[in-house]
């Protein structure tokens, strides 16, 4: 996905009075608050509290509560006096969870997309199911990977005179390799680079902290000289559906049920506004080049829209189509949809804390559920309450499911949670390319750019121009009001910090940070934290050669102070190079922006790895000294006022994990 600047999640269309040819909702624009609360967002031609879901799936309620679901099955998304919305999630492969299962293979790292939208109007009764039908047909390989060899690149990199391409498959990096004279050979890596090589090149196994690598050949008698040739589709299981869907974005097979009934979408073509529904008040449209549909539903004098993006690689690829989803809720029934919402996308009242909830019972009673959004676990929690308390039973089940499958198909399965970090052997992309992309992503979303960024989706070649977020004016301009305001991170709450020195090995006394030496004249405040969001044991990723450790530093001063960290850094060698970080006007006590610092470990025999690190403070309230902050941090005019440094030995790993 691509993010920009102050775009992330439900943009706000100002059109009131028809629906726009312009898709005005992505799945990574960030919601806003104005000054009259919940209801003042708009999308398309409702203006109300606006909520939905984007990737794999991450959920922003219409308070702005973000958390991650990711399960496998049919879930509640909304219910209320108005709608009752289900959703069926696919895992992110191509292939069908129960594929996965019958095969005995190693589950993906825990991702899904939104396969179907079922949407039942219960004020007029109703029921409308938009999706892509079952294209879990293919095997274990990908469309676009028929005939590639996987985890391999090229010696030299690229022939001469060659440069890398920027492309978003392998048929676009054959295509490359056929059009450049002398090109044979290709190699394509996930995070859309192409590289263009001759009968000169050797092929070799890739380092395993590279982003995942595909190459190919052009002569189709050789090994893997079918890779990138264009094989087509594959085939629609079901007769009715292949009969009757509607080929959009990316060729995707998009269909819809009324009330139970296929209808047929088999003429919806081209780039042009298209209505597939239009009966009394409900109306759904197809618009903007196929990518975008939206269900109206106008009640006089104003509507409820619900957006479905069309997104995804298209059938038969491991970032399968799937849709992007956002409900607005009218304003002008606020109070009712207040005292009757519930599901995941929580309850529009203003207050995100409440929006966790359990099930409603028989008597349709709901209580709401504390929402822990801090601690290693955070994710897991997520998973478990979507799991607990959103799964549909059989028997409220509206979906209706393709001619071969049963409800043991479509049903929540019982998937274990797999959190992931950056540096996941399973990622598709590497580490450093992760964090490149998702850098400026604001907080809620990070985590989500993260994940679909490894899983290889958003990495990939960017969007057209065309397909790039539209967003209104006053939300570039208006930045300060976020609808939401969690941390950066979550290793300090309310002036308490988490994973020290103390904490961060639970199963020992010692704490792993020691204080080696000082100098500039100001003792630390006692009991004080500095070292802090401590990771340990960081396994070696992108350039970096050996392990490392990560953390994060506070000002344990009652004043601002700039912050210098001098630490080691490798690249591919045995030695280290000194670098440094900066955290400039950092306020004290507990600091939410404060950003992780990684730093490089030292390694003997007979000892723990561990990192030496140079803390400097600098600020008019240190008394003058000889210490001053290192010329390899490059300190601000004016920091030679007063300076302050700590020397402090961090060990890599837990005590008693490492052989000695």
């Amino acid at each position: 996905m691509k993010f920009i600047a102050a775009a992330l999640f439900a943009a706000v269309a100002t059109v009131t009075t028809a629906i726009p040819s312009e898709n005005n909702l992505r799945g990574e624009r960030e919601l806003y608050r104005s000054e009259v609360g919940t209801f003042d967002e708009q999308l398309n031609v409702c203006k109300g509290a606006v909520c939905g879901l984007w990737g794999d799936p991450h959920v922003v309620t219409c308070d702005g509560l973000g958390y991650d679901c990711q399960g496998v099955g049919l879930f509640h998304l909304m219910n209320n006096h108005m709608f009752e919305i289900q959703a069926y999630f696919d895992d992110v492969g191509a292939e069908s969870f129960q594929h996965i299962q019958d095969k005995g293979w190693d589950l993906p790292l825990g991702a899904s997309l939104t396969n179907d939208v079922v949407i039942k109007n219960k004020e007029t009764n109703e029921i409308i199911q938009i999706g892509f039908g079952d294209i879990d047909l293919h095997d274990d390989t990908y469309v676009s990977e028929v005939g590639c060899t996987s985890g391999y690149h090229h010696i030299p990199e690229q022939m001469t005179g060659a440069s890398r391409i920027r492309v978003a498959s392998t048929i676009e990096c054959r295509a490359q390799c056929e059009a450049y004279t002398g090109c044979t050979k290709f190699t394509f890596y996930q995070d859309g680079g192409c590289y263009l090589n001759d009968d000169n090149a050797v092929q070799v196994k890739a380092p395993n902290e590279w982003s995942r690598t595909m190459t190919g050949h052009m002569n189709p008698d050789e090994e893997n000289g079918a890779c990138g040739v264009d094989g087509g589709l594959p085939a629609i299981l079901d007769p009715d559906i292949d009969q009757m869907h509607a080929n959009v974005n990316k060729n995707c097979p998009l269909y819809m049920y009324v009330d139970g009934v296929l209808q047929d979408l088999s003429g919806v073509v081209g780039d042009e506004d298209d209505v597939i529904y239009d009966n009394a008040s409900t109306k759904v449209e197809i618009i903007k080049k196929l990518k975008t549909i939206n269900y109206v539903y106008n009640k006089g004098d104003y509507n409820s829209v619900i957006q479905l993006n069309i997104k995804g690689k298209g059938p038969g690829e491991r970032w399968s189509c799937h849709f992007d989803v956002a409900v607005c809720l009218p304003a002008e029934e606020a109070d009712q949809f207040q005292e009757s919402t519930t599901g995941m996308l929580g309850n529009p009242d203003g207050n995100k804390m409440n929006d966790w909830m359990t099930r409603p019972d028989e008597d349709g009673n709901s209580e709401p559920i504390e929402v822990v959004m801090h601690g290693n676990d955070k994710h897991q929690m997520a998973f478990d309450y979507c799991y607990n308390n959103w799964c549909v039973d059989q028997k409220d089940s509206f979906f209706m499911p393709q001619a071969h499958q049963t409800w043991a198909d479509v049903k929540c399965h019982d998937k274990p949670h797999r959190d992931f970090n950056e540096t996941d052997p399973e990622c598709d992309v590497n580490a450093d390319k992760i964090r490149e992309h998702c850098a400026g992503v604001p907080p809620l979303l990070r985590y989500g750019c993260e994940l679909d960024c490894c899983m290889g989706d958003s990495c990939s070649a960017d969007e057209e121009d065309d397909d790039k977020p539209n967003v209104p004016d006053k939300f570039q301009e208006d930045n300060d009001k976020p609808q939401y305001d969690v941390p950066d991170h979550d290793d300090c709450i309310d002036g308490e910090f988490f994973k020290d020195g103390d904490s961060v090995c639970p199963n020992t006394d010692e704490s792993i940070v020691t204080l080696v030496k000082s100098s500039g004249g100001l003792a630390l405040p006692e009991d004080s934290t500095v070292i802090y969001g401590i990771t340990v044991d960081v396994e070696p990723h992108g350039t970096v050669a050996g392990k490392t450790v990560k953390f994060r530093v506070n000002n344990p001063f009652d004043q601002a102070a700039n912050i210098y960290v001098k630490h080691d850094k490798s690249v591919f060698t045995t030695f280290m190079d000194p670098v440094c970080d900066k955290d400039l006007s950092t306020a004290a006590g507990c600091d939410n922006t404060a950003p992780s610092v990684e730093a490089a470990c030292h390694s003997y025999p007979g000892i723990d790895p561990f990192a030496l690190v140079q803390v400097y403070y600098s600020s008019a309230f240190i008394t003058p000294s000889d210490t001053e902050v290192d010329v390899c941090c490059e300190p601000e005019d004016g920091d030679a006022d007063g300076v302050v440094m700590y020397t402090f030995e961090i060990k890599c790993t837990c005590p008693g994990t490492t052989d000695q």
